[in-house]
């Protein structure tokens, strides 16, 4: 059951950032090789202020607009789908382009229409930007893993397991034996 997967990472995302879309790749990796161990959390962070009151100037002037698409698709039960295909047309995501690349992820191109049209989703994006907010986010990609913040990307997958590894312990109830306690020192 992915509700008591041990580890979770949380990571907050901008469709139209590239290290967004690496981290992706690496995440998704994770995901295949762990899968009994790992929940991964997807919120929005775009920075654009159209959506984000953190960001006061938009770095990503699309980036609102595509993290609705995304959850008209989580309404649809596509949301990885859409994820993907936003994330393969990053310079591509123009509003008039966001039903083709919906049709794409398979989407039923009506539902969708309605689902951007009403500005269904927006609500979903603002709570994400205000925790992100909350938690003094400025930039993306910020991951967390049992809500500890990784410090900027993690250049390489071998990084990403070994924090896997060791928040899967420490979920275990292991203290890490090995690791010096203050209190064991005989001296």
């Amino acid at each position: 059951d992915m509700e008591k997967a041990p580890v979770v990472i949380v990571e907050y995302s901008d469709f139209e950032c590239a290290y967004c879309r690496r981290n992706r790749e690496l995440i998704r990796d994770l995901e295949s090789r762990y899968p009994d161990v790992l929940r991964v959390v997807h919120r929005h962070f775009p920075l654009d202020p159209a959506c984000n009151e953190a960001v006061e100037q938009s770095i990503h002037p699309r980036a609102c607009r595509a993290a609705e698409a995304a959850e008209c698709a989580a309404l649809q039960n596509r949301y990885s789908e859409m994820a993907d295909v936003l994330f393969e047309n990053q310079d591509r995501l123009f509003e008039s382009n966001l039903e083709r690349l919906a049709t794409r992820a398979g989407l039923d191109p009506e539902r969708f229409r309605a689902c951007l049209s009403s500005r269904e989703t927006l609500a979903k994006i603002v709570a994400d930007t205000r925790a992100g907010r909350a938690l003094e986010l400025t930039s993306t990609p910020p991951l967390f893993f049992n809500g500890r913040r990784v410090k900027g990307t993690l250049a390489d997958a071998a990084k990403y397991d070994l924090a896997v590894m060791i928040e899967a312990r420490i979920a275990a109830g292991d203290t890490l034996a090995g690791a010096p306690e203050p209190s064991s020192d005989p001296k």
